[in-house]
């Protein structure tokens, strides 16, 4: 199966909403400490103005022209989460599970980490950064085959309401 990596346009949105829902619901719903509802609305606003901005690229992976996942990878000023230098970060990454079964799937996830590398790279970028739920072992072991190392390990503990 042939797939495109590419950057996303405004055409994309409402594929990439769609994702993002997935996604939302997907990890929403293993996450012991989340107590909402499992209804996300209002990433339109959200994903515009990401592809509007200059700090932002999403990059999408095409198959049969049909958008099957995103990465999306931010520019930060170095903060209080990693106060080193400034960063990219990537925020969001999913790939559609109906196409996960697909023979090139370990390509097509390389080459949507790769070109978030190598944007962050362009823009200047020294380190790259990404987020991984406790839960989601196989984001953490994917991150790790790409190159990414634990760097700081944030713990939580549920006080109850008073």
């Amino acid at each position: 199966m042939d797939y495109l990596i590419r950057v996303a346009n405004i055409n994309d949105l409402d594929s990439i909403v769609k994702l993002w829902e997935k996604l939302s619901i997907d990890q929403m719903s293993k996450d012991p400490y989340y107590k909402g509802d499992l209804v996300f609305s209002g990433g339109y606003s959200q994903f515009k103005q990401a592809l509007n901005s200059d700090n932002c690229c999403i990059f999408v992976a095409e198959v049969n022209n049909i958008v099957i996942g995103f990465i999306e990878v931010w520019l930060y000023q170095k903060d209080f989460y990693f106060f080193i230098d400034d960063y990219a970060y990537i925020l969001h990454f999913f790939i559609d599970p109906d196409a996960r079964r697909s023979e090139n799937i370990l390509s097509i996830i390389y080459n949507l980490f790769e070109a978030a590398l190598n944007w962050a790279i362009e823009k200047g970028s020294q380190y790259i950064i990404a987020d991984a739920f406790a839960h989601n072992i196989r984001i953490m072991k994917l991150l790790e085959k790409v190159g990414f190392e634990s760097y700081r390990i944030r713990y939580v503990k549920e006080l109850g309401s008073k």
